[in-house]
């Protein structure tokens, strides 16, 4: 860049660090991970209101360039500027954008856990009380020699059904659990993995 190129992006830079603290360059870190919404919110408001401050300074740096020698050279560094502070606030919503969805993500397999907990209580509830029923009922009185043998409460037919019952609805909530788990993983596994954050500059940091 010409030596009269630099000292007039020079004068333009220093004007425009005369603008508030919120109008100077996306210098902030990356947004580290949290699942409170309300730090979420605050990050997403701050990186809002620095990509309208860049703006800004790129009207301003423009308007300046035009009233002097080698505008189109001028305009150009302004806009790599520009550019370059709106990479930075780019990837840090990338970065928060990716944390919503993962926690989005795992809400919602939460949710499914707790509906197949409650499956299992309702298919072990049954058979539970069935048992707790037999163990209470008082024993029959012992029949005269001429009675009938009383038929039993429940046949070891009967007994052997209701296992079988049991152990079937058991296979199936573990089959729907598995197909959960594994439609989760296949998802999580397709999601594209977020390009690191670029590492600002030395002059980026020093404006």
């Amino acid at each position: 860049m010409p030596l009269l190129t630099r000292r007039l992006f020079a004068l333009l830079i220093a004007g425009a660090a005369s603008f508030p603290a919120a109008a100077q360059p996306a210098s902030t870190p990356p947004p580290a991970a949290s699942t409170n919404a309300s730090d979420q919110a605050r990050q997403r408001a701050r990186i809002a209101t620095e990509k309208r401050a860049a703006e800004a300074r790129y009207d301003t740096a423009r308007k300046a360039c035009e009233e002097r020698f080698a505008v189109t050279t001028c305009v150009e560094e302004a806009r790599r500027e520009r550019r370059r502070t709106l990479e930075q606030l780019a990837a840090q919503q990338a970065v928060l954008d990716d944390q919503q969805r993962r926690q989005r993500a795992a809400e919602r397999l939460r949710g499914i856990h707790e509906k197949t907990r409650e499956a299992d209580a309702r298919a072990v509830a049954p058979a539970a009380s069935a048992v707790v029923r037999g163990a209470r009922a008082p024993l029959a009185p012992r029949p005269a020699a001429s009675a009938p043998a009383p038929r039993p409460a429940v046949t070891p037919e009967e007994a052997a059904q209701r296992r079988n019952e049991r152990a079937q609805r058991e296979q199936e909530v573990q089959t729907h659990r598995d197909a959960v788990n594994r439609r989760n993983a296949e998802r999580d596994a397709r999601k594209p993995v977020p390009a690191p954050l670029p590492v600002p500059s030395a002059a980026s940091a020093g404006r």
